[in-house]
């Protein structure tokens, strides 16, 4: 909300309402988890750094040997885990489309179902919701991938450790043993590293978000203080204005000239009323008034003072 608060207004409409409404209600929770997995992950790492020395002391070829063993399963988990990614930022993008028909839908409700749209909307709605859930189902498969394969290949290596160990190198019982303890920790941990970042990169699309916003604000923080500043001179003196010039404001969008040459004047002691047809620039105008938005052209000037 925060974030939002120090957007510029004229930014702030030119941006769809889900625009603003997805990364508050939906993105934020999936940014947290991301967070918390990426905060597991760095402990993840750290245990791994700790049993690594003691695994080399016991026994460093066999060590080096299924290293890289685990790091060849690794990568494969890794390359798994980009295609979660774009699923995870397509969740995002399509989250965004259904909170805007969601909102349509309830604000034109009585529009639709007296035009008779109302079944042909909802199926707007049903078309995005199964994209959302095909690419949810993507991930899930994922993740039960990269969950359900650690244990096989961990017990597989180790059967292979012992086998090995105990037929062509003599090696000593007890000391096998406890070299294969300490390789199924690490070997379990170092195959999770891909399944904790394939929770990280499947709440991608909620990081960018959160990000793209935060961006967003930032970028326009300085035009909406300037204007807000204005705003407050204004309020603080209302009671005292008694006239309102414009002179010559124009106001362009993009392309779009949507007020040309307005000159006018507004008093305090008359009733004004601004008409026109729909689209024609009478809120726009208003909001230029208030400060909200600033004239491409022209000056608004408050009894003597621009």
């Amino acid at each position: 909300i925060s974030l939002i608060n120090n957007i510029n207004f004229r930014y702030f409409i030119s941006k769809s309402k889900s625009y603003f409404i997805n990364p508050i209600i939906t993105e934020t929770g999936r940014f947290v988890t991301a967070i918390n997995n990426l905060v597991k992950l760095i402990f993840l790492i750290i245990s791994l750094i700790i049993y690594l020395p003691t695994s080399f002391i016991i026994d460093f070829r066999f060590s080096i040997f299924f290293y890289l063993v685990c790091l060849f399963f690794s990568i494969l988990g890794l390359y798994i885990t980009k295609k979660t990614k774009i699923y995870s930022q397509n969740i995002s993008s399509q989250n965004e489309k259904i909170q805007s028909e969601i909102t349509s839908f309830i604000n034109f409700f009585g529009y639709f179902k007296s035009t008779n749209f109302l079944k042909k909307y909802s199926k707007i709605i049903q078309d995005e919701n199964n994209k959302l859930f095909v690419n949810e189902k993507k991930i899930e498969f994922n993740s039960i991938f990269l969950d359900t394969i650690k244990e096989p290949i961990a017990v597989i290596l180790i059967v292979s450790i012992m086998f090995m160990q105990l037929t062509y190198f003599n090696a000593n019982l007890s000391n096998t043993v406890v070299f294969i303890l300490i390789i199924y920790k690490i070997i379990l941990q170092t195959l999770t590293i891909p399944a904790r970042i394939q929770i990280i990169n499947s709440m991608a699309g909620g990081v960018d978000s959160i990000n793209n916003l935060h961006k967003s604000a930032y970028k326009n923080k300085d035009k909406l203080i300037q204007n807000t500043q204005k705003i407050k001179n204004r309020l603080l003196n209302l009671e005292s204005v008694d006239k309102i010039s414009l002179k010559n404001v124009s106001f362009n969008y993009h392309e779009n000239k949507i007020l040309n040459n307005i000159s006018t004047v507004f008093t305090n002691s008359k009733i004004n009323a601004v008409v026109g047809k729909s689209g024609s620039g009478k809120s726009t105008l208003i909001k230029i008034i208030l400060g909200l938005l600033s004239p491409s052209d022209g000056k608004i000037i408050f009894n003597d003072q621009e």
